[in-house]
């Protein structure tokens, strides 16, 4: 018993994560609408990254607690983040390493930019995913707390002989 949580259980750990995410949700977007800081393609496809792990994380509230696959989804989200995030670092520290990205997503977004082009910038970047942040590394360490929360609940879930 932690705080008259019983750790035992993976609706515990579930619930923890979907406490931690949702708050590092809220936290972009007090950043993006009260700081009035524009996120650049990666840090939208973080978010979006984040998004989708808190959502699977709800989802297994409401499943079966002995299914292991939720926290394996969560894990496969959560890794998908990191890798933006360490590209975004890439881009952030290495010179000239944004050569290689298009324009920013508002210029996309109005010049009429096709689509499937638009989509694309999520993964290679935009001129500002170069921009020295700190947004990266704390998403890192976010989505690290996540994935250690998701192989708490895979621990403590299926293979739990607890009841």
């Amino acid at each position: 018993m932690f705080l008259g949580f019983d750790l035992r259980h993976s609706e515990t750990w579930a619930t923890l994560g979907v406490l931690i995410g949702g708050g590092m949700l809220f936290s972009t977007l007090v950043l993006e609408h009260v700081f009035a800081l524009n996120p650049c393609y990666l840090c939208l496809s973080q978010r979006y990254c984040m998004f989708l792990a808190v959502f699977i994380t709800t989802v297994s509230l409401f499943a079966e607690p002995r299914r292991g696959i939720f926290p394996v989804l969560t894990i496969v989200c959560c890794l998908g983040g990191i890798a933006f995030a360490f590209y975004q670092f890439y881009l952030q520290y290495v010179p000239d390493a944004t050569l290689s990205c298009g324009t920013d997503l508002n210029y996309r977004l109005n010049s009429g930019v096709p689509f499937r082009e638009i989509l694309g910038g999520f993964f290679k970047g935009s001129e500002s995913c170069g921009d020295a942040s700190i947004i990266p590394i704390l998403s890192c360490n976010a989505f690290l707390l996540l994935i250690t929360i998701a192989v708490l609940q895979l621990v403590y879930g299926p293979r739990s002989s607890y009841k």
